[in-house]
């Protein structure tokens, strides 16, 4: 990295933190800090990058996941999966019974396109009438990729955070704060695709610190770090001012209740050879098959 790059980068990390520690403030498991005062100059003149690293990993350590990361490595399903659709079942059987009097077991799934936007919208309107009809509570799977997740997941964690009382109201205000955002917000779009809005001031701490941290801990860094945060601000922006923080697995307590579909979100990366393989997200696991 060159040393400009690394200064840079080092500005841009104390202008979204006032300061590394506050004033006063000291570190018993660290006595010593990073440097002495007669050494760091000679370190920023030396290794740039090596002392702007250890300064973003001094502020930033690793944490450890407050539960165990599951990864989909083969065909059987998890036992956070398997335990919601025990209880998903029954509550979809009763709604099959009293609502369209079926009394035999039914798997019912919905599949949702991906195009942006328009993914987004028709995923919003679609899940609408699935909810009025009922059929939304006789539904076990909920999957999409793309625009469609811009939908899936924002419904998933208002619903997990108790946003309304009932699917149809949190369907409702995501209608509303769609409209608003592409008639107020957005003021261009090509054929119907319109780009998501850029971060508000007050969430640009949250993605500069994450760039630093990237580089920190030698991590590559492409267009979807900045693309992903500026869905999210626009996607999920009823979750609240923490939304580009939200994970899957915080939903996961919630959904295992099996009140609602369990959500998967999917995506495509490409291997070395140019062919194509599904990566499925679900609030319990990640992984392919």
């Amino acid at each position: 990295m060159k040393i400009y790059k690394s200064l840079a980068l080092l500005g841009i990390l104390f202008l979204t933190q006032s300061s590394l520690l506050s004033p006063g403030e000291t570190r018993k498991d660290e006595p010593k800090r990073f440097f002495g005062m007669s050494n760091i100059f000679s370190a920023i003149i030396s290794s740039p990058e090596v002392l702007l690293k250890k300064i973003i990993k001094y502020q930033y350590p690793v944490s450890k996941p407050d539960a165990p990361v599951a990864v989909q490595v083969a065909g059987d399903l998890c036992s956070q999966e398997k335990f919601f659709l025990k209880n998903r079942v029954n509550n979809v059987q009763v709604v099959l019974k009293n609502e369209f009097e079926i009394d035999k077991p039914l798997k019912v799934a919905f599949c949702c396109s991906g195009g942006g936007n328009r993914a987004m919208i028709g995923t919003l309107g679609f899940l609408t009438g699935a909810v009025k009809s009922k059929v939304f509570d006789a539904t076990l799977y909920v999957a999409g990729l793309s625009g469609a997740t811009w939908t899936i997941a924002p419904l998933c964690c208002l619903a997990a955070t108790g946003h309304c009382e009932n699917t149809l109201d949190i369907l409702t205000d995501m209608k509303l704060h769609l409209f608003q955002s592409l008639s107020e917000e957005i003021p261009f779009g090509i054929n119907g695709v319109y780009p998501p809005p850029l971060l508000p001031l007050s969430l640009s701490d949250n993605f500069f610190i994450e760039v630093a941290k990237r580089v920190a801990y030698d991590q590559s860094i492409s267009l979807i770090n900045v693309f992903g945060p500026l869905v999210a601000n626009y996607s999920l922006e009823l979750v609240g001012d923490d939304r580009l923080d939200a994970t899957w697995s915080s939903i996961a307590p919630s959904m295992q209740s099996g009140h609602m579909p369990l959500p998967l979100c999917a995506s495509i990366y490409e291997t070395a050879v140019r062919n194509y393989e599904w990566f499925e997200m679900s609030p319990f696991q990640a992984g392919s098959v």
